[in-house]
């Protein structure tokens, strides 16, 4: 924001100093949909510049307030969606040995996050700060929230069940009869059912505070060798 600053508080040094130390505090928001509320703080600086009786405490309050739903948002709809959907697009064909899928994923992933950027943020300077406040007061901001986060879930519930395999290759036999587990036993109660188990055990630990991502990636990786290797998954 600093160049915009600069050429709002072009003649006003301090003005421009106390609009830095409010852009310094805490804004944690998602890379791209943050550039609806910078939008509308630039509006607001604009307008403070001009002489407009904006407080200094309404933009930082305006910023406070801001951050947490376009953060959700953001990270729902890029990480959670967006970028799932690529990838589970593309994974086939890299895996069927083609060479160009990563670079779509990049090329793709890049056109639509700056332009979603450049979109949201000239969205936010032009409809200023009225914008969000009427999505957070009428309740849509939480219904969009809701939506993505269902289509997220939706789609990752998805890759897991098409990319994820957990299978048992043991068979009992005995003179007449063999028994095998993962198709007249597992997929007799559910197919896919050690994949699922397999997921929640994952996804209960990764809600432990006391147990890191690299643990669980570790822990997978030597429990998998080991099972696999004595044949009790495949």
């Amino acid at each position: 924001m600093l160049p915009c600053l600069k050429k709002i508080y072009k003649d006003d040094s301090e003005g421009l100093h106390e609009a830095m130390e409010r852009t310094s505090e805490l804004f944690n928001a998602e890379d791209m949909t943050a550039a609806l509320p910078v939008g509308i703080l630039l509006s607001m600086e604009e307008q403070k510049a001009k002489g407009v009786p904006i407080e200094s405490e309404m933009i930082s309050e305006t910023k406070a307030a801001l951050f947490p739903p376009m953060a959700a948002v953001g990270d729902t709809l890029n990480w959670a969606t967006i970028v799932p959907v690529m990838l589970a697009l593309m994974c086939p064909y890299a895996l069927s040995g083609a060479w160009w899928p990563p670079l779509v994923v990049i090329a793709v992933g890049a056109l639509l996050c700056n332009s979603q950027a450049y979109i949201l943020m000239h969205m936010g300077y032009n409809l200023g700060n009225r914008a969000i406040k009427d999505l957070v007061q009428s309740g849509l901001i939480n219904k969009i929230m809701s939506f993505f986060t269902v289509m997220g879930m939706f789609v990752i519930g998805g890759m897991i069940s098409s990319l994820v395999s957990v299978t048992c290759p043991i068979t009992i036999s005995s003179s007449d009869v063999s028994f095998a587990l993962q198709s007249d036993l597992f997929d007799a109660l559910m197919p896919n059912l050690l994949t699922l188990i397999a997921t929640l055990i994952i996804f209960s630990l990764c809600k432990k505070e006391n147990v890191s991502v690299l643990k669980i990636i570790y822990g997978t990786m030597v429990i998998g060798i080991v099972l696999g290797a004595v044949g009790v998954i495949a």
